[in-house]
Protein backbone atom coordinates (compact mmCIF):
# COMPACT_ATOMS: atom_id res chain seq x y z
CA UNK A 1 0.00 0.00 0.00
CA UNK A 2 1.56 3.57 -0.89
CA UNK A 3 0.02 5.40 1.09
CA UNK A 4 0.33 5.11 5.42
CA UNK A 5 -1.77 7.85 7.40
CA UNK A 6 -2.50 9.77 4.57
CA UNK A 7 1.46 9.85 3.38
CA UNK A 8 1.89 8.98 0.02
CA UNK A 9 4.87 6.92 0.97
CA UNK A 10 6.39 6.45 -2.31
CA UNK A 11 5.12 9.62 -3.96
CA UNK A 12 6.87 11.48 -1.49
CA UNK A 13 10.48 9.52 -2.68
CA UNK A 14 12.84 11.18 -4.56
CA UNK A 15 12.95 9.78 -8.41
CA UNK A 16 16.67 8.20 -8.18
CA UNK A 17 15.51 6.21 -4.67
CA UNK A 18 12.21 5.05 -5.89
CA UNK A 19 14.40 3.68 -9.07
CA UNK A 20 16.88 2.27 -7.25
CA UNK A 21 14.10 0.44 -5.14
CA UNK A 22 12.70 -0.94 -8.20
CA UNK A 23 15.33 -1.79 -9.83
CA UNK A 24 16.58 -4.55 -6.98
CA UNK A 25 13.04 -6.06 -7.28
CA UNK A 26 12.71 -9.44 -8.88
CA UNK A 27 11.70 -8.91 -12.78
CA UNK A 28 8.42 -10.51 -12.35
CA UNK A 29 7.72 -7.86 -9.68
CA UNK A 30 8.53 -5.37 -11.94
CA UNK A 31 6.62 -6.29 -14.38
CA UNK A 32 3.59 -6.49 -11.87
CA UNK A 33 4.62 -2.90 -10.69
CA UNK A 34 3.83 -1.39 -14.00
CA UNK A 35 0.30 -1.50 -13.21
CA UNK A 36 0.23 0.22 -9.72
CA UNK A 37 0.53 3.76 -10.92
CA UNK A 38 1.19 6.28 -13.81
CA UNK A 39 4.14 7.32 -12.01
CA UNK A 40 6.02 3.97 -11.37
CA UNK A 41 5.47 2.80 -15.21
CA UNK A 42 6.60 6.20 -16.18
CA UNK A 43 9.78 5.01 -13.94
CA UNK A 44 10.64 1.93 -14.77
CA UNK A 45 10.25 2.79 -18.78
CA UNK A 46 12.89 5.46 -17.86
CA UNK A 47 16.69 5.59 -19.42
CA UNK A 48 17.58 6.07 -15.89
CA UNK A 49 15.91 2.67 -14.48
CA UNK A 50 17.01 0.69 -17.34
CA UNK A 51 20.95 1.70 -16.40
CA UNK A 52 20.23 1.32 -13.21
CA UNK A 53 18.68 -2.30 -13.68
CA UNK A 54 21.26 -3.23 -16.15
CA UNK A 55 24.01 -2.61 -13.73
CA UNK A 56 22.63 -3.93 -10.81
CA UNK A 57 22.50 -7.44 -13.34
CA UNK A 58 26.14 -7.27 -14.33
CA UNK A 59 27.39 -7.76 -10.64
CA UNK A 60 25.11 -11.06 -10.94
CA UNK A 61 27.46 -14.37 -11.12
CA UNK A 62 25.28 -16.50 -11.72
CA UNK A 63 21.79 -17.07 -13.63
CA UNK A 64 18.98 -17.60 -12.03
CA UNK A 65 16.27 -16.23 -14.86
CA UNK A 66 15.11 -18.21 -17.64
CA UNK A 67 12.81 -18.16 -20.58
CA UNK A 68 10.55 -20.74 -21.06
CA UNK A 69 8.29 -21.83 -23.78
CA UNK A 70 5.32 -23.99 -22.86
CA UNK A 71 3.44 -25.88 -25.78
CA UNK A 72 1.47 -29.30 -26.80
CA UNK A 73 3.25 -31.43 -28.96
CA UNK A 74 5.57 -29.07 -31.29
CA UNK A 75 3.36 -25.60 -31.19
CA UNK A 76 3.52 -23.34 -28.94
CA UNK A 77 0.07 -22.33 -27.22
CA UNK A 78 -1.22 -18.86 -26.65
CA UNK A 79 -2.42 -17.77 -23.72
CA UNK A 80 -6.19 -18.11 -24.91
CA UNK A 81 -7.94 -20.39 -22.47
CA UNK A 82 -5.83 -22.88 -20.11
CA UNK A 83 -2.92 -22.54 -22.13
CA UNK A 84 -0.13 -20.65 -21.73
CA UNK A 85 2.70 -19.58 -24.24
CA UNK A 86 5.89 -18.12 -22.46
CA UNK A 87 6.85 -17.80 -18.64
CA UNK A 88 10.12 -16.50 -16.69
CA UNK A 89 11.43 -18.55 -14.30
CA UNK A 90 13.63 -16.74 -11.41
CA UNK A 91 15.31 -18.66 -8.64
CA UNK A 92 15.48 -21.92 -11.34
CA UNK A 93 18.18 -23.48 -9.35
CA UNK A 94 15.33 -24.00 -6.19
CA UNK A 95 12.96 -26.15 -6.12
CA UNK A 96 9.87 -23.74 -6.94
CA UNK A 97 11.39 -20.68 -8.97
CA UNK A 98 8.88 -17.74 -9.09
CA UNK A 99 7.04 -17.77 -12.23
CA UNK A 100 5.69 -14.83 -14.56
CA UNK A 101 3.51 -15.45 -17.50
CA UNK A 102 3.89 -13.84 -20.55
CA UNK A 103 0.74 -14.06 -22.58
CA UNK A 104 1.16 -14.74 -26.44
CA UNK A 105 -2.06 -12.42 -28.02
CA UNK A 106 -2.13 -11.71 -31.63
CA UNK A 107 0.75 -12.40 -34.11
CA UNK A 108 3.02 -13.26 -31.51
CA UNK A 109 0.50 -16.60 -30.48
CA UNK A 110 2.21 -17.88 -33.81
CA UNK A 111 5.72 -18.27 -33.03
CA UNK A 112 7.55 -20.14 -30.87
CA UNK A 113 10.87 -20.36 -29.54
CA UNK A 114 13.64 -22.48 -31.06
CA UNK A 115 14.24 -24.12 -28.24
CA UNK A 116 16.02 -26.20 -27.09
CA UNK A 117 18.49 -24.56 -29.11
CA UNK A 118 18.75 -20.93 -28.75
CA UNK A 119 19.80 -18.51 -25.64
CA UNK A 120 18.95 -15.18 -24.88
CA UNK A 121 21.33 -12.44 -25.86
CA UNK A 122 20.96 -9.45 -23.83
CA UNK A 123 17.50 -10.02 -23.01
CA UNK A 124 16.38 -10.70 -26.63
CA UNK A 125 15.08 -14.01 -27.61
CA UNK A 126 14.76 -15.67 -31.21
CA UNK A 127 11.47 -16.89 -32.09
CA UNK A 128 10.72 -18.14 -35.25
CA UNK A 129 6.87 -18.90 -37.19
CA UNK A 130 7.08 -22.07 -39.37
CA UNK A 131 3.86 -21.17 -41.12
CA UNK A 132 4.79 -17.84 -42.62
CA UNK A 133 8.92 -18.47 -42.03
CA UNK A 134 9.66 -15.39 -40.39
CA UNK A 135 12.01 -14.88 -37.32
CA UNK A 136 10.88 -12.18 -34.18
CA UNK A 137 13.52 -10.39 -32.11
CA UNK A 138 11.18 -10.86 -28.81
CA UNK A 139 11.84 -8.44 -25.35
CA UNK A 140 9.44 -10.52 -23.39
CA UNK A 141 10.24 -7.70 -20.73
CA UNK A 142 9.32 -4.76 -22.59
CA UNK A 143 6.63 -7.04 -24.28
CA UNK A 144 7.75 -6.05 -27.74
CA UNK A 145 8.90 -8.09 -31.13
CA UNK A 146 9.90 -7.26 -34.06
CA UNK A 147 9.71 -9.38 -37.43
CA UNK A 148 12.64 -10.73 -39.80
CA UNK A 149 11.36 -12.36 -42.91
CA UNK A 150 13.80 -14.88 -43.84
CA UNK A 151 16.46 -14.03 -46.39
CA UNK A 152 15.16 -14.60 -50.34
CA UNK A 153 16.33 -17.77 -51.40
CA UNK A 154 19.69 -17.70 -53.48
CA UNK A 155 19.67 -16.88 -56.93
CA UNK A 156 20.99 -19.69 -59.64
CA UNK A 157 20.67 -23.56 -58.53
CA UNK A 158 22.55 -25.04 -55.65
CA UNK A 159 24.81 -28.08 -56.57
CA UNK A 160 26.37 -31.00 -54.29
CA UNK A 161 29.98 -32.18 -54.64
CA UNK A 162 29.32 -34.60 -57.52
CA UNK A 163 27.12 -31.78 -59.45
CA UNK A 164 23.35 -32.93 -58.50
CA UNK A 165 20.98 -29.98 -57.83
CA UNK A 166 20.47 -29.68 -54.14
CA UNK A 167 16.30 -29.59 -53.13
CA UNK A 168 15.42 -28.39 -50.04
CA UNK A 169 13.06 -26.25 -47.81
CA UNK A 170 13.81 -22.83 -46.71
CA UNK A 171 13.96 -23.52 -43.17
CA UNK A 172 14.91 -26.54 -41.30
CA UNK A 173 16.91 -27.03 -38.51
CA UNK A 174 18.99 -29.93 -39.41
CA UNK A 175 19.38 -28.22 -43.09
CA UNK A 176 20.03 -24.48 -42.09
CA UNK A 177 22.10 -22.70 -38.91
CA UNK A 178 21.15 -19.43 -37.47
CA UNK A 179 21.95 -17.45 -34.28
CA UNK A 180 21.26 -14.10 -32.96
CA UNK A 181 24.73 -12.38 -30.85
CA UNK A 182 25.65 -8.73 -30.23
CA UNK A 183 29.19 -7.41 -31.50
CA UNK A 184 31.90 -6.89 -28.95
CA UNK A 185 33.26 -2.59 -29.92
CA UNK A 186 30.21 -1.33 -32.22
CA UNK A 187 27.64 -2.75 -30.16
CA UNK A 188 25.11 -4.58 -32.95
CA UNK A 189 22.89 -6.42 -32.65
CA UNK A 190 23.15 -9.63 -35.55
CA UNK A 191 21.01 -12.30 -36.64
CA UNK A 192 22.78 -14.75 -38.82
CA UNK A 193 21.48 -17.38 -40.81
CA UNK A 194 23.40 -20.18 -42.95
CA UNK A 195 21.70 -21.97 -45.88
CA UNK A 196 23.93 -25.13 -45.66
CA UNK A 197 26.99 -24.46 -46.39
CA UNK A 198 26.30 -22.76 -49.30
CA UNK A 199 25.70 -19.28 -48.31
CA UNK A 200 25.22 -16.41 -44.89
CA UNK A 201 23.11 -13.87 -44.78
CA UNK A 202 23.45 -11.40 -42.09
CA UNK A 203 20.79 -8.65 -40.18
CA UNK A 204 21.73 -6.05 -38.39
CA UNK A 205 19.13 -4.82 -36.10
CA UNK A 206 18.10 -1.53 -37.25
CA UNK A 207 18.43 -1.70 -40.85
CA UNK A 208 15.74 -3.53 -42.03
CA UNK A 209 17.39 -5.39 -44.30
CA UNK A 210 19.56 -8.83 -44.98
CA UNK A 211 22.86 -8.61 -46.83
CA UNK A 212 24.82 -11.19 -48.11
CA UNK A 213 27.75 -12.49 -45.73
CA UNK A 214 31.12 -14.66 -46.00
CA UNK A 215 30.95 -17.80 -47.45
CA UNK A 216 30.76 -20.36 -44.47
CA UNK A 217 33.32 -23.17 -44.27
CA UNK A 218 32.57 -25.83 -46.54
CA UNK A 219 32.28 -29.80 -44.47
CA UNK A 220 33.63 -32.62 -46.92
CA UNK A 221 30.52 -34.98 -47.16
CA UNK A 222 28.19 -32.85 -45.43
CA UNK A 223 25.81 -29.89 -47.01
CA UNK A 224 25.24 -28.71 -43.61
CA UNK A 225 26.67 -28.28 -40.43
CA UNK A 226 26.97 -31.28 -38.03
CA UNK A 227 24.88 -29.51 -35.31
CA UNK A 228 21.86 -28.08 -37.29
CA UNK A 229 19.74 -25.58 -35.52
CA UNK A 230 22.03 -25.94 -32.54
CA UNK A 231 23.86 -22.57 -31.59
CA UNK A 232 25.51 -20.40 -29.00
CA UNK A 233 26.09 -17.15 -28.80
CA UNK A 234 28.92 -15.71 -26.27
CA UNK A 235 31.38 -12.45 -25.71
CA UNK A 236 30.98 -11.50 -29.39
CA UNK A 237 30.83 -14.79 -31.67
CA UNK A 238 27.93 -17.35 -33.01
CA UNK A 239 29.37 -21.05 -32.54
CA UNK A 240 28.17 -24.25 -34.27
CA UNK A 241 29.19 -27.78 -34.57
CA UNK A 242 30.94 -27.93 -37.52
CA UNK A 243 31.28 -31.42 -37.78
CA UNK A 244 32.68 -34.22 -35.58
CA UNK A 245 36.25 -32.93 -34.84
CA UNK A 246 35.40 -28.96 -35.55
CA UNK A 247 34.05 -26.32 -33.91
CA UNK A 248 32.94 -23.28 -36.50
CA UNK A 249 32.84 -19.74 -34.87
CA UNK A 250 31.48 -16.18 -36.70
CA UNK A 251 33.23 -13.15 -35.10
CA UNK A 252 30.02 -10.51 -35.00
CA UNK A 253 32.53 -7.32 -35.42
CA UNK A 254 35.13 -8.74 -37.96
CA UNK A 255 32.53 -10.47 -39.84
CA UNK A 256 34.81 -13.74 -40.07
CA UNK A 257 34.22 -17.13 -39.75
CA UNK A 258 37.18 -19.38 -37.90
CA UNK A 259 37.37 -22.96 -37.51
CA UNK A 260 39.17 -24.80 -34.72
CA UNK A 261 39.23 -28.27 -33.02
CA UNK A 262 36.40 -29.26 -31.03
CA UNK A 263 37.27 -32.23 -27.93
CA UNK A 264 37.98 -35.32 -28.62
CA UNK A 265 35.30 -37.54 -30.02
CA UNK A 266 33.40 -39.91 -28.32
CA UNK A 267 34.51 -42.76 -30.26
CA UNK A 268 37.89 -42.19 -29.62
CA UNK A 269 37.80 -41.12 -26.18
CA UNK A 270 35.77 -44.08 -25.02
CA UNK A 271 37.90 -46.36 -27.39
CA UNK A 272 34.74 -47.60 -28.99
CA UNK A 273 35.61 -48.91 -32.48
CA UNK A 274 33.42 -47.56 -35.53
CA UNK A 275 30.47 -48.32 -36.39
CA UNK A 276 29.98 -49.85 -32.62
CA UNK A 277 28.96 -46.12 -31.31
CA UNK A 278 26.83 -43.53 -32.50
CA UNK A 279 26.96 -39.87 -30.53
CA UNK A 280 25.30 -36.38 -30.96
CA UNK A 281 27.24 -33.32 -30.02
CA UNK A 282 25.52 -29.84 -28.84
CA UNK A 283 27.31 -26.37 -27.99
CA UNK A 284 25.91 -24.77 -25.23
CA UNK A 285 27.47 -22.00 -22.52
CA UNK A 286 28.26 -22.41 -19.38
CA UNK A 287 29.30 -19.77 -16.88
CA UNK A 288 30.97 -17.54 -19.17
CA UNK A 289 32.76 -20.34 -21.45
CA UNK A 290 31.66 -22.43 -24.33
CA UNK A 291 30.41 -25.74 -23.27
CA UNK A 292 30.49 -28.92 -25.49
CA UNK A 293 27.96 -31.63 -24.49
CA UNK A 294 28.45 -34.95 -25.96
CA UNK A 295 26.03 -37.90 -25.96
CA UNK A 296 27.34 -41.28 -26.92
CA UNK A 297 25.50 -44.57 -27.29
CA UNK A 298 26.41 -48.12 -27.58
CA UNK A 299 24.68 -51.01 -27.64
CA UNK A 300 24.71 -51.52 -23.89
CA UNK A 301 25.29 -47.84 -22.17
CA UNK A 302 25.51 -44.58 -22.69
CA UNK A 303 27.54 -41.73 -21.64
CA UNK A 304 27.10 -38.08 -21.58
CA UNK A 305 30.50 -36.22 -21.63
CA UNK A 306 30.62 -32.09 -20.82
CA UNK A 307 34.02 -30.21 -21.91
CA UNK A 308 34.19 -26.74 -21.37
CA UNK A 309 36.76 -24.57 -23.28
CA UNK A 310 39.49 -22.29 -21.90
CA UNK A 311 40.84 -20.76 -24.99
CA UNK A 312 40.23 -21.71 -28.53
CA UNK A 313 41.09 -25.45 -29.07
CA UNK A 314 41.83 -25.95 -25.41
CA UNK A 315 39.24 -28.39 -24.16
CA UNK A 316 38.80 -29.66 -20.41
CA UNK A 317 36.74 -32.39 -19.67
CA UNK A 318 34.34 -31.41 -16.78
CA UNK A 319 32.83 -34.61 -16.22
CA UNK A 320 31.80 -37.76 -17.24
CA UNK A 321 27.89 -39.20 -16.65
CA UNK A 322 27.38 -42.78 -17.19
CA UNK A 323 23.86 -44.04 -17.52
CA UNK A 324 23.98 -46.08 -14.74
CA UNK A 325 23.32 -43.16 -12.55
CA UNK A 326 20.89 -41.56 -15.20
CA UNK A 327 16.99 -40.61 -14.19
CA UNK A 328 14.36 -39.69 -16.73
CA UNK A 329 15.73 -38.37 -19.81
CA UNK A 330 18.68 -36.52 -18.63
CA UNK A 331 20.67 -37.40 -21.64
CA UNK A 332 18.67 -35.21 -23.41
CA UNK A 333 19.69 -32.17 -21.12
CA UNK A 334 22.01 -29.53 -21.20
CA UNK A 335 24.29 -28.14 -18.50
CA UNK A 336 23.43 -24.56 -17.66
CA UNK A 337 24.24 -23.88 -13.98
CA UNK A 338 27.63 -24.67 -11.66
CA UNK A 339 27.00 -24.93 -8.15
CA UNK A 340 28.57 -25.51 -5.03
CA UNK A 341 32.24 -23.78 -6.37
CA UNK A 342 32.24 -26.02 -9.54
CA UNK A 343 30.96 -29.12 -7.50
CA UNK A 344 27.83 -29.93 -8.99
CA UNK A 345 25.77 -28.87 -12.23
CA UNK A 346 22.18 -28.09 -12.63
CA UNK A 347 20.82 -29.86 -16.06
CA UNK A 348 17.95 -28.67 -17.65
CA UNK A 349 16.17 -31.15 -20.32
CA UNK A 350 16.49 -29.85 -23.52
CA UNK A 351 13.66 -32.27 -25.21
CA UNK A 352 10.77 -33.39 -23.25
CA UNK A 353 8.86 -31.80 -20.48
CA UNK A 354 11.56 -29.71 -18.45
CA UNK A 355 12.80 -31.86 -16.04
CA UNK A 356 15.73 -30.50 -14.26
CA UNK A 357 18.57 -32.30 -12.53
CA UNK A 358 21.66 -31.71 -10.72
CA UNK A 359 24.56 -33.85 -10.96
CA UNK A 360 27.19 -34.07 -7.61
CA UNK A 361 30.70 -34.59 -9.91
CA UNK A 362 32.09 -36.00 -6.55
CA UNK A 363 29.77 -37.97 -5.37
CA UNK A 364 28.52 -38.74 -8.91
CA UNK A 365 24.88 -39.08 -8.05
CA UNK A 366 21.96 -37.61 -9.34
CA UNK A 367 18.94 -35.57 -8.00
CA UNK A 368 16.00 -34.66 -10.07
CA UNK A 369 14.96 -31.33 -9.00
CA UNK A 370 11.20 -31.55 -10.84
CA UNK A 371 9.19 -30.51 -13.04
CA UNK A 372 9.82 -26.43 -14.66
CA UNK A 373 6.45 -24.77 -12.81
CA UNK A 374 4.82 -27.78 -11.87
CA UNK A 375 3.86 -28.78 -15.26
CA UNK A 376 2.81 -32.23 -15.48
CA UNK A 377 4.10 -35.05 -17.10
CA UNK A 378 0.95 -35.55 -19.34
CA UNK A 379 0.17 -32.05 -20.01
CA UNK A 380 2.08 -29.07 -21.27
CA UNK A 381 5.84 -29.95 -22.22
CA UNK A 382 8.30 -27.25 -21.66
CA UNK A 383 11.90 -25.83 -22.74
CA UNK A 384 13.85 -23.91 -20.56
CA UNK A 385 17.17 -21.41 -21.57
CA UNK A 386 19.12 -19.46 -19.76
CA UNK A 387 17.90 -15.70 -20.05
CA UNK A 388 19.54 -12.16 -19.35
CA UNK A 389 16.61 -9.93 -18.46
CA UNK A 390 16.92 -6.35 -20.08
CA UNK A 391 14.99 -3.55 -19.89
CA UNK A 392 15.94 -1.84 -22.95
CA UNK A 393 13.25 -1.19 -25.38
CA UNK A 394 13.29 -2.44 -28.67
CA UNK A 395 13.09 1.13 -30.56
CA UNK A 396 16.68 2.21 -28.85
CA UNK A 397 17.90 -1.02 -31.05
CA UNK A 398 15.85 0.67 -34.31
CA UNK A 399 16.82 4.30 -34.76
CA UNK A 400 17.50 4.77 -38.42
CA UNK A 401 13.87 2.63 -38.87
CA UNK A 402 10.07 3.35 -39.36
CA UNK A 403 9.23 2.40 -35.45
CA UNK A 404 5.98 0.85 -37.19
CA UNK A 405 7.89 -2.14 -37.32
CA UNK A 406 7.54 -2.58 -33.36
CA UNK A 407 4.60 -4.74 -32.49
CA UNK A 408 3.57 -5.13 -28.80
CA UNK A 409 1.83 -7.66 -27.27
Amino acid sequence: MNHINGFDFFGELPLEITIDILSRLPIGTVIRSKLVSKAWRDAIKSHEFVEAHRLKGEHKHEHDTFFVGTSYGDSVETSCGDSEGYKLLEGYGSSIPTTTTIPCTGTLAEYKPLLPYSSSVMGLMLLFCPLSEVFSICNPVTREYVRVPLPPSPSGKILDRVGRVLHFPKFHVTCFSYGIGLSNKSKQYKLVYIRGCYGCHIYTLGTGQWRVGPSPPKIEGYSHFFGGGNWASLDGKLYWVKDKENICSFDLESEVFTTFSAPLCARQYLGVPVGKICYSRRVCFLEERLCVCDVARTYVDIVMLIWTMRGEGDWRLLCTIRKDVFKGDMYMSLPIKVLDKGNKILMASSEGCGERYCYDINNTSITQIGYVAGDSLDQQYTYACPFNPTFVPLKTLFQHQDKDIIHSF
